[in-house]
């Protein structure tokens, strides 16, 4: 099911950081596993928006955005933990 909840995603201290329009916020540093969070909370593929640089918040580096709409797509993926260097 498509809803029209959507999601802004930055990278911020804390991690990934995906600001829902409903008013929530999500928290993970893994980006797969933002990916199901987010799926989780309602959020279509097509309506989890990276920040880009323009906007001044900090975006998610390429390989994070990448690897989160990845998930999103195949949430069956199987994947190992995340380890942030």
């Amino acid at each position: 099911m498509h809803t029209d909840l959507t999601a802004r995603i930055t990278y911020e201290d804390e991690g990934l950081i995906a600001r829902l329009s409903d008013g929530r916020s999500l928290v993970e540093r893994d980006p797969r596993k933002m990916a199901l969070k987010l799926l989780d909370a309602g959020v279509h593929v097509d309506n989890a928006h990276c920040a880009d640089w323009r906007e001044g918040d900090i975006a998610p580096a390429k390989g994070h955005a990448i690897a989160l709409k990845h998930q999103m797509i195949r949430p069956d993926f199987p994947f190992e933990d995340y380890e942030e260097n």
